[in-house]
């Protein structure tokens, strides 16, 4: 389940592919995943009907689904489908089954109460506390000192993040960081990207998180779990790019689990999780680890084979009845470990793109054209996405009514 036309999505469907299962895609009108032939389309996430539209389409698939967000805004709408009963019956039994414990839905995509849930267990976390008005930030800034962060809740991939070394600094960003998004911005911002969730923005009014600065290397961890277990993990350190701090990570290489993977245990078993999510860290200078936040959902490495050579898919199969593909899993890329296609979407000249560092399913010929196909196109007109979704919308009565 998606809110975003992401292509790096084309991977975690292939690592379901092979785990198994059949492959659905609840997405926007027009990504590029559903276009495979093996990809069906229950539904479409709307951008202004985000929770109600998202449980219709799980309401058609059943009970024994293994549902899946794909970022941030889906687990939220998952979490907002929830707390309002708008699930039906079968539904609700796959998010839980799926997801883990249901009391937790809502606290898992809430920053500062994960990062005081981590504190708690003694983990080494970066402290955060909530900012709810400007009247309070300077409080929370005495408590945490200076330099700070200050985040969105549901921002990514540096979107929603300000570090802040002074007082003015800080008001200046908390300001632009809590403000709704004008209507006409989001309009020109969806017309320039097609995406639809720009438009919704106005009508958010984002939750804004301080945090303890911690200068050091990012690293990131990839699990997968079961009712509180962690059945294995993917550890990674991000490789420095040209605009490292400006976007998401592009090349990661294996990393020990380590202190990360302690702290996945600790949050997971706290939260009861299941599924699939990521947890970001800092390496500090002296070699520790400091827990910043976690994705409750799949992240972009997701698809990548554990240190025994098991895909993170591949583990949560058997408890949803699925068996691995015949065809032999695709071998890993030679590290560091190109991201495809964000490192040749960063840069088309980067070393890494087209070597055998480049993560790309070259096993998988109908998927690679479809996302190089993305890649190519323009952004469409208006006409052409509102036939986009006329014609999706009527797949999904033709396939309703078959």
């Amino acid at each position: 389940m998606t809110a975003h036309r992401w292509l790096h999505t084309v991977h975690l469907a292939l690592a379901a592919r092979d785990a198994g299962f059949d492959v659905a895609l609840v997405g926007p009108a027009g990504h590029a995943v559903a276009g495979l032939d093996w990809v069906a389309t229950p539904g479409l996430l709307s951008p202004l009907r985000r929770a109600r539209s998202l449980a219709r389409a799980l309401d058609g698939i059943g009970h024994g689904a293994a549902v899946v967000p794909v970022d941030d805004v889906a687990a939220r709408a998952i979490a907002e489908a929830w707390r309002d009963g708008l699930l039906g019956p079968a539904a609700a039994v796959a998010v839980v089954r799926s997801l883990g414990s249901s009391e937790t839905l809502e606290r898992r995509v809430d920053r500062v109460s994960n990062s005081a849930l981590a504190r708690d267990a003694g983990v080494r976390a970066a402290r955060t506390l909530a900012v709810p008005a400007a009247d309070r930030l300077d409080a929370v800034l005495q408590r945490l000192g200076l330099p700070a962060v200050l985040k969105t809740d549901g921002s990514w991939a540096g979107q929603g993040v300000a570090v802040v070394r002074d007082r003015d600094e800080a008001h200046h960003a908390f300001a632009r960081l809590c403000a709704r998004p004008s209507l006409p911005r989001g309009l020109v911002r969806w017309w320039k990207d097609d995406d639809g969730g720009y438009v919704a923005d106005p009508w958010t009014k984002p939750r804004v998180s301080a945090q303890v600065f911690v200068p050091g290397a990012p690293a990131t961890i990839s699990v997968a779990c079961w009712e509180g277990e962690v059945l294995g993990e993917v550890a990674l350190r991000v490789v420095p790019t040209a605009d490292l701090g400006s976007g998401p990570a592009t090349v990661v290489e294996p990393a020990s689990p380590g202190e990360m993977g302690e702290t996945a245990r600790v949050v997971v078993k706290a939260l009861g999780l299941s599924g699939l999510c990521g947890l970001d860290f800092h390496i500090q200078w002296d070699g520790r680890m400091s827990f910043l936040e976690l994705n409750p959902r799949a992240t972009p490495t997701a698809h990548l084979p554990t240190a025994s050579g098991q895909r993170l898919l591949d583990l949560l199969a058997p408890h949803f009845g699925a068996a691995p593909a015949a065809r032999p899993s695709r071998a890993a890329p030679v590290p560091p470990i190109a991201l495809y296609p964000q490192e040749r979407v960063r840069d088309r000249a980067s070393p890494w793109v087209g070597t055998e560092h480049e993560d790309v399913p070259v096993g998988s010929p109908d998927a690679v054209a479809a996302v190089a196909g993305a890649l190519g196109a323009a952004v469409p007109s208006l006409r052409a996405r509102v036939e986009r979704s006329r014609a999706a919308r009527r797949d999904l009565r033709d396939a309703s009514k078959s």
